[in-house]
């Protein structure tokens, strides 16, 4: 019997202390789901900015090429 006592106020325990865990896992998993969103969203950023200067400068050379070729035209 004092064995079962004991395990049972082992049993207890774990049952108290369980919501304060599972809250604790659930704000922990929260944190990490927003930190990692975070992440993927500042990576897609870099890389659409990257795209977008690549993307400028061609036009930019375009453009000169372009005024290049309409001042041979004219001269």
């Amino acid at each position: 019997m004092p064995g079962n006592q004991t395990q049972l106020e082992t049993y207890r325990q774990k049952a108290e202390s369980s919501p304060t865990e599972l809250e604790e896992a659930i704000k922990k998993s929260r944190e990490e789901g927003i930190r990692e969103a975070n992440q993927g969203a500042k990576v897609k950023a870099d890389l659409f900015e990257k795209e977008w200067e690549a993307t400028k400068q061609s036009y930019e050379l375009q453009i000169q090429s372009l005024e290049a070729k309409s001042q041979k035209q004219t001269q």
